[in-house]
């Protein structure tokens, strides 16, 4: 397993991290526990050490199963993250009471790595407001929390902003081949390296988006990338950038840790020739017009139960694959009236829980009108 060193925070970590967001799960859409420790046993035995969860993933049940699959393992063998979700707090009490919350959660004493969760321009006035990060800062200095950082969805600037107000460890962005030049990814990763500060990546393959490219874009990576998985594809990419410590991967199924593994064991780094054919598999999608939503699932508590993460996936199918009359067929038979995307009352709450600032009131009128045509 290849690995990175945080040289000034004393900690040396697997370059593949497993997130925690995407775990298996039963048919009762509870987390499949059995099948998470399998795959963490396979990971930690591969060399594995970097694992990250976070307060509201799989329904607030992230935290636990990991905690119990991890407890197995002694404490210093791997290195935990978790994340403080600001928006889910109202004052400074509600975030000590949820800090000690994920401890207990996790049955840990300490968070190797910490995290204030999605920060924006917004989310910055919380943390000050909240004092959120002065009550982190004391948490560190107490060894509750290692190192201190934050996930990060604004812009470039925002990112500067905060970066040159604040003192943080690293920071975890999104960054991927697509969103490289579609969402400034480039220009983020450029103020990363600016001020000094260590990446962790999330969103690598965009939510499973990468792994299963367009017919047109495969073919390009086919030829420059042949026998490799269209994942590993877009992990080595990622892998190349300096600075970036750790990739993570929120990983389903064994197969995905089997082959994010070898991609991180066996893999030799990506070569300049093989990038640059990368690169143009980007432009042919990104002329999709795919809408930029990660399956993240941050907007599925609608207050009117709008299945927005699928009908945004149907409508990216549609864009990207071209499966008109199959997506129309899918979106009136497997998603009830009551929750298609006309039914949306403009609410604006899915707005301003969604780490990619998508209008999403605004898209599911469009997804509405494209998903309900045959089509050529």
């Amino acid at each position: 397993m290849q690995k990175a060193v945080f040289e000034k925070l004393d900690a040396t970590v697997s370059r593949l991290g497993f997130g925690a967001m995407r775990l298996p799960t039963l048919p009762d859409g509870s987390v499949d526990e059995a099948q998470t420790a399998q795959m963490v046993e396979y990971a930690i035995s591969h060399g594995v050490n970097y694992f990250d969860t976070a307060y509201m993933y799989m329904g607030g049940e992230s935290e636990r199963v990991m905690g119990r699959v991890l407890k197995k393992y002694p404490r210093d063998s791997f290195y935990l993250a978790d994340k403080m979700p600001l928006q889910m707090a109202k004052n400074e009490q509600d975030v000590k009471r949820i800090f000690q919350d994920q401890l207990e959660k996790c049955k840990v004493d300490f968070f190797d790595f910490y995290l204030l969760h999605a920060m924006d321009r917004n989310r910055v006035a919380w943390m000050v407001d909240y004092k959120a990060y002065d009550f982190l800062c004391a948490m560190r200095r107490e060894g509750k929390i290692r190192r201190l950082g934050f996930s990060f969805h604004d812009s470039a600037e925002v990112l500067d902003q905060i970066l040159s107000r604040f003192e943080f460890d690293f920071v975890q962005v999104q960054l991927n081949y697509l969103d490289w030049t579609v969402q400034n990814a480039r220009g983020v990763y450029q103020v990363l390296e600016k001020h000094g500060v260590p990446g962790i990546v999330m969103e690598p393959v965009r939510g499973g988006f990468l792994a299963d490219p367009p017919k047109d874009a495969a073919a390009v990576l086919d030829e420059a990338l042949p026998g490799k998985s269209y994942a590993s594809d877009a992990l080595r990419w990622v892998a190349r950038l300096d600075g970036i410590k750790v990739i993570l991967s929120g990983m389903s199924n064994m197969a995905q840790v089997i082959d994010n593994v070898n991609t991180f064991t066996n893999e030799p780094p990506m070569t300049d020739a093989q990038a640059a054919a990368v690169d143009r598999a980007a432009a042919l999608i990104a002329q999709k017009k795919a809408i930029a939503c990660t399956g993240c699932r941050y907007c599925e508590k609608c207050p009117k139960g709008i299945a927005i993460p699928e009908i945004f996936a149907l409508y990216n199918r549609r864009k990207v694959f071209g499966e008109a009359f199959r997506v129309m067929q899918t979106y009136q038979t497997s998603i009830a009236p009551e929750h298609r995307a006309d039914a949306c009352i403009g609410c604006g709450y899915c707005q301003s829980q969604c780490p990619q600032q998508l209008k999403i009131p605004e898209l599911l009128k469009a997804c509405h009108a494209e998903l309900i045509t045959r089509g050529a």
